[in-house]
């Protein structure tokens, strides 16, 4: 809910190049779909999860530390955009696939659904959650506090049974 405020009002960011920065996060998005099934053949779902997870973490700190002249600024959101999305794409697709790996073929529909509204359901309250720390904290502490939470949940998923899981 504040990427777009942020880059644009925070950073200066014109509009044309947010188009250009939701581009490369969607490039990035489409990269790691090719991607994704041949690291899970060759490293495992487990692993694949918990990377993807790790390497989108630590790269979505890009943005709210974007700073210095222009141009270092537009890389790091570039950057950021890029190579969090592709990582996230990754991420997506490993889950889906854990999930149909584990789920027995009757209930995947209820589970898929289940996991769809759990996940999407949470967006509006992150939105608002986002909008209330945004005007409270500043928009820069709020996204590194949501980056923090991110680096948490790979953190999570690193002590997990996912570590040792090779499907």
């Amino acid at each position: 809910a504040l990427y777009g405020l942020y880059v644009i009002r925070v950073l200066g960011v014109t509009p044309a190049l947010y188009g250009v920065l939701v581009t490369a996060g969607g490039v990035g998005a489409l990269l790691g779909a090719f991607v994704a099934g041949r690291m899970v053949r060759r490293f495992g779902t487990g692993r694949v999860l918990i990377a993807a997870m790790l390497f989108s973490a630590v790269l979505s700190l890009l943005t709210p530390l974007a700073s210095g002249p222009h141009i270092v600024v537009y890389a790091m959101l570039f950057m950021g955009q890029l190579m969090s999305d592709f990582g996230l794409e990754i991420y997506f697709i490993s889950e889906v696939s854990l999930l149909q790996t584990l789920v027995p073929e009757q209930s995947l529909g209820k589970a898929s659904g289940s996991m769809r509204f759990l996940i999407e359901g949470m967006i509006p309250v992150g939105a608002i959650l986002a909008g209330i720390l945004g005007t409270t904290w500043g928009m820069r502490p709020t996204l590194l506090a949501g980056c923090a939470g991110f680096c948490l949940a790979a953190l999570w998923l690193m002590f997990s049974p996912l570590r040792t899981m090779y499907t």
